[in-house]
């Protein structure tokens, strides 16, 4: 008997099905649609049977249908990334993180691990490293932009179990990475590092100000108040 929610079989989601066997009649309860684990985990169903006397007799049973959760979600990544990465920053910098979400209802269905994929194609494999657990994406090597600006890092988000779908449970997303430059003699500590070209007279600060190596044509200068 259908009932007033998806749960009790409002939208006819089991069918019964009789069949006769040894002079007994069975009613074999069969499904109409896709059940999805994580739209609804169990349904009660009210199951009727009447008899065809002249005085008609009812029962009722309630079948209680409790789903199984199968690995039919592949982990999604929320955003595609593009992050900048400062040359000269030491190895094991903290670049970026990633995050993929996986729709399964329980464990180790829904366990996102995080890769770098290993590819030829994958430019940036050799240069990246990716936390597993968190999805951290941190540095391998110190970075120079003059060798090269920009790198293609594929890494990739697997659940924890194998997939009930044919297809792969492993989902690759692409983060650029662009590396910016830095002036390796700045420092902030009180005094100034003076751009190329700056006007002879400019002030560089009140504080003192060291000799700063730095390329020409640059000029250091102090202004003294009067």
């Amino acid at each position: 008997m259908p009932g007033s929610t998806a749960q009790t079989n409002k939208f006819h989601t089991f069918y019964l099905q009789q069949r006769n066997e040894q002079s007994v009649t069975w009613a074999d309860i069969k499904v109409n649609h896709p059940l999805d684990y994580e739209s609804i985990k169990e349904y009660n169903l009210t199951i009727r049977v009447e008899n065809n006397g002249a005085q008609q007799l009812a029962s009722e049973a309630t079948a209680y249908i409790v789903l199984e959760d199968v690995n039919d979600e592949i982990p999604l990544f929320t955003e595609r990334e593009q992050e900048t990465v400062l040359e000269g920053e030491p190895v094991g910098s903290k670049v970026t993180q990633v995050n993929a979400i996986d729709k399964d209802g329980t464990f180790p269905n829904n366990k996102v691990t995080y890769y770098v994929v290993d590819s030829d194609r994958n430019e940036g494999k050799n240069y990246f490293e990716i936390n597993k657990d968190t999805g951290e994406i941190f540095t391998k090597v110190m970075f120079d932009r003059e060798k090269q600006g920009a790198y293609a890092l594929e890494v990739e988000a697997r659940d924890g179990a194998a997939s009930a779908r044919p297809n792969s449970n492993a989902q690759p997303n692409s983060v650029e990475l662009d590396l910016a430059n830095t002036s390796t003699h700045c420092k902030d500590v009180s005094t100034y590092c003076q751009h190329e070209y700056k006007r002879l007279d400019a002030a560089l600060g009140s504080a003192g100000a060291p000799h700063v190596p730095v390329s020409l044509p640059t000029f250091l200068s102090h202004r003294v108040p009067s």
